[in-house]
């Protein structure tokens, strides 16, 4: 039941943050840069408003789904 609810709070995490990413589609520019410096915590993330960081974001959270959708319906 645990995992079941786990599984759950992440596919709406990620399904809510697909819907933010895709309402970037279009407002993409190569002069932006792909690695930005994190505005909370240390390190650099990519930026989805590069077009190549939009796309390998966007690889990243449809294949994260994926595998959650997987994971529920394997184990009802």
């Amino acid at each position: 039941m645990v995992n079941r609810l786990i599984l759950l709070m992440l596919l709406i995490f990620f399904s809510y943050y697909l819907v933010r990413l895709l309402g970037l589609k279009g407002k993409q520019s190569i002069s932006e840069p792909l690695w930005v410096v994190r505005e909370f915590g240390w390190g650099v993330g990519l930026n989805p408003k590069h077009p190549l960081g939009f796309w390998l974001i966007l690889v990243l959270v449809v294949t994260v789904l994926l595998a959650l959708l997987l994971l529920l319906v394997i184990e009802m």
